[in-house]
């Protein structure tokens, strides 16, 4: 079938594809399917032709007499597409340099056919009158294309034409005949050789053409004329013949004999006996099987009966045998009786050497396989290869029959569906065509007879699978679409419904997915008739499986592309299967359909959805704030999320990301409560204030309740961050935390490192490097009034230095040059209160321990300003 034409030469004018002037697809004409990467494609292939010189003033006749090419490429890519194209000599070009001018056909596999629809082989088309040939610069940028070409007329060659070049070329049929065989055995092409060889390439071609199914013939590439000034060009070649101008006799005499069957178009070949020959170099050429059994017929004058039975062929198996292009030859003599008769036997032997495993005519298999039991030679395997060869590959017709036959059998009646599940194969098979239509009308009258089940909705699900894995075409799906959009869904919003003990095969994902919109649609799922993860029974949710269950990271685009069938099912697993493996993106999924379900919100103001669904799903406070953003962009825009943000910024100490889930907020609502822009403003304010500082017990309550012991280490860095941010000041009263929340051994260094990478503002940094030195320092004196004491205390990255001058000092270092260590140390030493009983009596130990701390923590406080002159923070600083 035509898909497309284009032409290519030298233009000042713009194409397709290029505005600028040089060589270019000058035109386009597509008939079918077919992408612009094909055409150029083709178009590369045409590119490399060089025209022989021009007589001077040359007339259209002239030009029309000198060598051209007809070539046929086979292009890559998933479809089977070949482009045929006539390229000639076009005079001067714009700029008067050598023109040429290509005029392609982009071809599917089947090939072409005539105004008869009789098949067209490529051959056929030589100096057809279709082909445009302008001559001059502007002819060929003028000349378009019969954008209504589609009743194809045949060339000059015919079975005259052939008889008379074989005459005028005497001896040559065999070995052309032998050398095609050749290249289809794998080896390189036929180069003739010879200022008319151009036109004998095409004549041969005609000849070979004829011998192989039109769709063979289709895929076996060949060019009339290729300019052979160096033998290592001929290495790239993929052509099966290729006509060479005499001028390059001499590169073509240096082709190996072993790869290139190099023919002289004015000589006979030099034979060596019956069937053999001495190439150009020495080495030998034996005809084969088809090669021989070839010959036969054309001597016999039996070529137009064997092109009418291969032609018979051709529309039997259609192109299921284009990868084994030689038995077509036995087959069809085999298939007519009287050529049978002459040469059954060679036959034979060429139809079993060649047989394609995947030929799908069941009709043409059996009678090829009776002939060839009939008229194989005495004590011949022939048969029994093809047998073999048919079984061997299990995608074949034969194997696929007997593999789909149970299949065929449990789809006869609705008691036997439920066979089907057993009886379909256990790898997925790509259909042989003919297979495929009896398949399809079998799954057709299934369908039909489903409504009339027993269990309607089971036997549909039992014919599911057929569809899916062997019997694809569209309009089944678009048919069991409709069935269980009818018959299914409805069922599955039934809270009595209980597909596995009812037996109900899975749903197969392409049909889940076509039924997810009218799922989606019904009132339960829809508007929250039930609380999130109840809308279907608990037994439907198991039988689902992983269908629709929210998978990946979470982000805002993974959250919005949730519906209310993804949160109904994140609900089941969060709320009421109680899964341990629950992700951040099924936990914000269920979180959706918390806050817009009736069930749920009835009888709550809009303003507290949000909240009151924060609180189900992220209980005990453990929704973040980066997580809060997620939800917040993915939430209704009617739905108030102030309730939801304020708690979450209650419980988190100010920072960047803080500030900028406030901007983001305050983009999406402007009126809140007071309550609410409060906190919106002292995270506003970031955390240059003293609000990263721990000063109360309820602060670290939040973060303490959801952790146990049981929990990982990991679980406890946040903790441990935390802890460190206590203000001095205030350690006696954030003692009384409950000692269960203690019982792991504190990740002190972990939560050191989280507070380097979270506290990035400099003022901050700058407050901690004081509080943490003045705690390091009582924790000298104090140890049992800090849980971070022994941590604090202990060796430093210098010999007689604690830890906690280490960490002040890196805290300083990258903080607010303008901040003052030591005046903050000294404020911060004399705010905070004395020990009870330290402060009467002067020289009593408690008191003397009171004034150490405070004296340590100012000394430490001046060696470290005193090592550090004032230099520039890396980091910014917040602006009030």
């Amino acid at each position: 079938m035509l898909r497309a034409q284009f032409t290519y030469t030298a233009s000042r004018r713009p194409g397709p594809f290029d505005t600028g002037a040089g060589w270019k697809v000058s035109a386009i004409s597509k008939v079918g399917p077919v992408s612009d990467d094909v055409i150029r494609a083709a178009a590369r292939n045409v590119g490399g032709f060089v025209p022989p010189p021009l007589p001077e003033l040359a007339s259209k006749a002239d030009v029309d007499a000198l060598p051209h090419c007809l070539r046929l490429d086979v292009l890559d890519g998933p479809e089977p597409l070949a482009c045929l194209s006539s390229i000639v000599a076009a005079g001067p070009d714009y700029s008067g340099r050598p023109n040429t001018f290509a005029h392609g056909l982009v071809v599917s596999g089947d090939g072409l056919a005539d105004g008869r629809d009789r098949p067209l082989r490529p051959a056929d088309l030589w100096d057809a009158a279709l082909w445009q040939r302008p001559l001059g610069a502007q002819a060929a940028e003028e000349t378009l294309l019969d954008e209504h070409l589609r009743d194809l007329t045949r060339g000059p060659l015919d079975d005259a034409a052939l008889e008379a070049f074989t005459r005028a070329h005497p001896d040559q049929r065999e070995l052309v005949l032998a050398a095609v065989e050749r290249f289809l055995g794998g080896a390189g092409p036929l180069v003739v050789v010879g200022d008319g060889s151009f036109s004998s390439v095409a004549t041969w071609l005609h000849l070979a053409g004829r011998l192989l199914l039109p769709t063979s013939a289709w895929r076996l590439p060949f060019s009339t004329y290729e300019r052979l000034r160096d033998p290592r060009t001929a290495t790239g070649w993929r052509f099966a013949v290729v006509g060479v101008p005499a001028a390059d006799a001499a590169a073509a005499a240096a082709l190996p004999g072993s790869r290139f069957t190099v023919l002289r178009d004015d000589e006979k070949p030099v034979r060596a006996g019956l069937g053999r020959w001495t190439l150009h170099d020495g080495a030998p050429l034996t005809a084969g099987p088809w090669a021989r059994l070839a010959e036969s017929v054309i001597s016999a004058e039996f070529l137009p009966v064997v092109t009418d039975q291969v032609e018979a062929l051709a529309a039997a198996v259609g192109n299921s045998t284009a990868d084994r292009p030689m038995w077509a030859l036995g087959a069809a003599v085999l298939l007519d009786d009287d050529l049978a008769e002459f040469f059954g036997s060679d036959a034979a032997e060429v139809a079993a050497a060649h047989w394609p495993a995947r030929v799908d005519a069941e009709e043409v298999l059996e009678r090829v396989l009776e002939c060839v039991e009939r008229h194989a030679a005495p004590g011949s395997d022939a048969a029994a290869r093809i047998r073999e060869r048919l079984t061997s590959d299990p995608d074949s017709p034969l194997a696929q029959r007997a593999l789909l036959r149970p299949v065929l059998a449990a789809l006869e009646t609705p008691a036997d569906f439920e066979r089907l599940q057993h009886a379909l194969p256990q790898r997925a098979i790509e259909v042989a065509p003919a297979l495929r239509t009896d398949l399809g009308d079998a799954v057709a009258e299934a369908l039909d007879q489903v409504p009339q089940a027993e269990d309607p909705v089971g036997a549909l699900l039992a014919v599911a699978p057929v569809v899916d894995s062997v019997a694809s075409s569209l309009e089944l799906r678009l048919r069991m679409v409709e069935l269980a959009r009818e018959l299914v869904v409805p069922r599955l919003v039934d809270p009595t419904t209980d597909p596995i003990h009812r037996g109900w095969a899975p749903v197969p994902s392409w049909l889940w997915n076509s039924l997810m919109p009218a799922l989606a649609a019904m009132p339960g799922l829809q508007h929250g008739m039930e609380l999130p993860g109840r809308n279907l029974s608990a037994a439907t949710h198991e039988w689902l499986g992983s269908l629709s269950v929210p998978v990946g990271e979470l982000t805002v685009d993974a959250l919005q592309s949730t519906g209310p069938i993804e949160w109904e099912r994140a609900a089941y697993r969060l709320f009421i299967r109680r899964a341990e493996d629950v992700t951040p993106l099924e936990r914000a999924a269920a979180y959706l359909g918390m806050v817009t379900s009736n069930a749920f919100t009835e009888g709550i103001p809009i303003e507290r959805w949000a909240g009151y669904a924060a609180d189900e799903v992220y209980p005990r406070g453990t929704l973040d704030v980066v997580t809060a953003v997620v939800l917040m962009e993915a939430l209704p825009p009617g739905i108030p999320f102030a309730s939801a943000f304020g708690a979450v910024l209650q419980r988190t100490p100010p920072s960047a990301t803080s500030q900028a889930a406030v901007a983001q907020f305050q983009q999406r609502e402007e009126e809140v409560p007071a309550a609410v822009q409060k906190l919106l403003e002292r995270h506003m304010r970031g955390s240059q204030s003293d609000d990263v500082l721990i000063t109360a017990y309820k602060q670290l309550l939040p973060m303490l309740i959801p952790v146990t012991d049981r929990h990982p280490k990991s679980a406890w860095v946040p903790v441990a961050e935390a802890m460190l941010r206590i203000d001095v000041r205030q350690l006696r009263a954030i003692k009384g935390l409950p000692d269960y929340t203690w019982r792991p051994s504190m990740p002190w260094d972990e939560g050191w490192a989280k507070l380097r990478e979270d506290q990035t503002d400099p003022g901050a940094r700058s407050l901690l490097a004081a509080h943490l030195l003045c705690r390091g320092a009582r924790a000298v004196h104090w140890p049992e009034e800090d849980r971070a004491s022994r941590w604090l205390t202990g060796e430093g990255d210098r010999r007689g230095r604690r830890w906690a001058e280490t960490i002040a000092e890196v805290l300083f270092t990258s903080g607010d040059p303008e901040a003052d260590l030591v005046t903050t140390v000294e404020r911060l030493v004399a705010e905070t209160p004395r020990k009870q009983g330290a402060g009467s009596t002067a020289g009593s130990e408690a008191y003397r321990r009171e004034d150490s701390w405070r004296e340590d923590a100012v000394a430490w406080a001046r060696r470290i300003v005193a090592e550090h002159p004032r230099r520039p923070s890396p980091f910014p600083r917040t602006q009030r």
